[in-house]
């Protein structure tokens, strides 16, 4: 076992977290989809996790004989020597993983006092939750990929240990559950290429449509409709910059002609889908009505 947590720990550097409490061990980080984070293994070494993110896409993942939904912003943690984790209904190009493995190990027998120590001390007991929920844990991702390998890698033990300290803290919270809020942000986000209806949103949250455009009114400050063509209309701007055609992206977000759905991008961008994609192909700065996975949606104006 010694022999397995120095191959561990061998030329990576130990981070302490609080000092003379915890040290923490780091793997460099993976980027890749469920197929190949299966074979991501913890290391056979005392105290040792491998931590996932999901960064993009959905599916349901069979862990411990218990089937979640995962979707952008779910976390979950694997022990050595673990049960593995198998993957149902994923879309393999879509789906995108961050995976962190790591070693954790108390370095002192002082009382544990802070709420770091604690959290840690309920985590390495198991008294926390196998999975959870936090969008803004994706933030971290791109910070990583920019100094992983770069000159730029300064304070980077100090960002990792203080990432896995909030995915423990979002574990402890219990927050595998979405808030209703999320949860229309997620479901529209992830069936943008689909005609989302005002129906289909007031089944999600079990209410009357009525009761859902109150919802929206006090949550979103616009409509359902306007919401659902906002993030459609923003999902079909992606596609429209990886080069697919105006014709394509029509029919992929299901409108029976080309001309409507030139209509309905222009009143989002200002401009039509071909001259957007011309300012992408000149390299100059398309407009950008909201930007990114969405969490607000700000008017037009």
């Amino acid at each position: 076992m010694q022999q397995s947590k120095k191959q561990f720990e061998q030329n990576k550097r130990v981070f302490s977290i609080h000092p003379g409490t915890y040290a923490l061990s780091f793997v460099e980080p993976l980027w890749c989809t469920p197929n190949t984070a299966v074979h991501a293994q913890s290391p056979n070494a005392l105290g040792a996790y491998t931590m996932f993110l999901c960064l993009r896409g959905k599916g349901r993942l069979e862990h411990n004989g218990k089937l979640y939904g995962i979707e952008r912003g779910c976390v979950w943690f694997t022990e050595q020597n673990g049960s593995p984790m198998l993957w149902h209904e994923y879309d393999r190009q879509e789906t995108q993983l961050l995976v962190l493995t790591f070693s954790i190990n108390p370095v002192a027998t002082t009382h544990t006092a802070s709420s770091y120590d604690r959290a840690l001390t309920d985590f390495c007991a198991g008294r926390t939750n196998v999975f959870g929920y936090d969008p803004s844990l994706c933030a971290y991702s791109d910070f990583f990929k920019n100094r992983i390998g770069s000159n730029r890698a300064f304070c980077l033990e100090s960002t990792l240990a203080g990432f896995l300290l909030d995915c423990i803290f979002t574990l402890i919270e219990g927050s595998s559950l979405l808030s209703d809020k999320d949860r229309v942000l997620v479901y529209v986000t992830e069936h943008a290429r689909e005609k989302v209806s005002v129906a289909d949103l007031a089944k999600l949250l079990s209410v009357s449509e009525r009761s859902l455009f109150y919802f929206f009114s006090e949550n979103f400050q616009i409509s359902p409709n306007e919401f659902i063509n906002r993030i459609r209309m923003r999902s079909a701007a992606e596609c429209l910059q990886k080069g697919i055609s105006v014709k394509e992206v029509s029919e992929m977000y299901k409108f029976s002609e080309s001309s409507s759905f030139c209509r309905m991008f222009k009143k989002y961008f200002g401009i039509t889908p071909t001259e957007y994609q011309r300012l992408i192909e000149s390299e100059m700065n398309a407009p950008d009505v909201y930007g990114g996975y969405i969490d607000t949606c700000p008017s037009t104006t």
